[in-house]
């Protein structure tokens, strides 16, 4: 059924610039605002923290150097054997699935080069038939999707031709209640549109 079947087409939708418009609009500006200032803090906190940090163990090299300096590098030596003790495991079993799958191919190209000296005509047919079905199977897939496509588009261009049939005899019979209605009730669908819109960033965030 087309819109311009509707009864109620050219009767003037109201645009509700207060609830559709100034209150999302409103909202969004407020959540941003909120959103700049958490991060903002959270920022701050953050640096403060390094400088303490920082302060502390600069105050600790000054008073004393020597003892802090091993601390450090104690600390950096314990932390780099954990990580050679975590990364080296992985290292090897990695390694060993690099060699594994190096075997395996050399096992299957030898398996192939032998299967191809014994009767290369049969290889390469049996090579050449799994292609030529898949190739099959996506040109039927294609003309299926075409068809379809067709089909969408010769009924879109039908309900498009017959709307604006429509909109031409309503253009001659009334023709400024028309325009009017399709202005007012295009900016009223998108008034809607748009608060639906910040209604859904405002409920993800």
């Amino acid at each position: 059924m087309s819109i311009f079947d509707n009864p109620d087409f050219l009767s003037i939708q109201p645009l509700d610039l207060e609830n559709k418009l100034y209150k999302p609009t409103a909202q969004l500006f407020v959540h941003v605002k909120q959103q700049t200032t958490t991060a903002y803090q959270e920022l701050k906190e953050v640096l403060l923290e390094a400088h303490s940090f920082i302060s502390v163990e600069a105050k600790q090299v000054y008073e004393h150097p020597g003892e802090t300096l091993n601390d450090w590098y104690q600390l950096a030596v314990d932390n780099g054997t954990a990580t050679y003790q975590e990364v080296l495991p992985k290292l090897a079993a990695s390694y060993q699935q690099v060699e594994s799958g190096l075997i395996d191919l050399n096992a299957q190209s030898k398996a192939f080069w032998s299967a191809f000296y014994a009767d290369p005509e049969a290889f390469s047919v049996s090579l050449i038939e799994p292609l030529l079905a898949q190739l099959n199977g996506l040109l039927a897939q294609s003309q299926s999707h075409l068809s379809s496509l067709t089909g969408q588009v010769e009924t879109y261009l039908i309900t498009t031709y017959s709307n604006l049939l429509q909109v031409s005899d309503l253009l001659m019979q009334q023709p400024m209640n028309t325009i009017n209605a399709v202005y007012q009730n295009s900016l009223a669908a998108l008034l809607d549109i748009y608060a639906h819109i910040i209604s859904s960033l405002l409920t993800l965030a």
